[in-house]
């Protein structure tokens, strides 16, 4: 059975000021994954994801990112360059590395999906 990953970076929710002139602010837990080269024309890159599509889309609005750049088939996603990065972590997401990235992941689709029941010899 999986569990949750130890790691207090996973736990630790993060804070950011709404854009409007209120001040407001909200607590949202965002995750980036560590740079890598997946070969994209735009060079090094990560993924921006969030505990709930509304929470990502919140954020990456917050951070410049457009709307229509978001990728919602299997686990919804931003792309990140690597200066929209810094940029995500300078406004509080949380860095993870590949192991505690995946994790998070699952914790996110198992949310999403609800408890996963697979009959023995039948791959369904």
């Amino acid at each position: 059975m999986w569990a949750m990953p130890s790691c207090a970076a996973c736990l630790r929710p993060t804070v950011f000021a709404n854009r409007s002139s209120n001040w407001n602010s909200w607590i949202v837990a965002v995750y980036v994954d560590r740079l890598s080269d997946w070969g994209w024309r735009h060079g090094l890159s990560c993924h921006l994801i969030a505990d709930s599509v509304s929470e990502l889309m919140e954020f990456a609005v917050s951070i410049g990112l457009r709307p229509e750049w978001f990728q919602p088939k299997s686990s919804p996603h931003f792309d990140l360059t690597a200066d929209a990065r810094r940029i995500a972590v300078l406004q509080g997401a949380i860095e993870l590395d590949r192991r505690d990235f995946v994790a998070k992941l699952r914790q996110i689709r198992a949310a999403r999906d609800g408890p996963q029941t697979w009959r023995v010899g039948t791959g369904k």
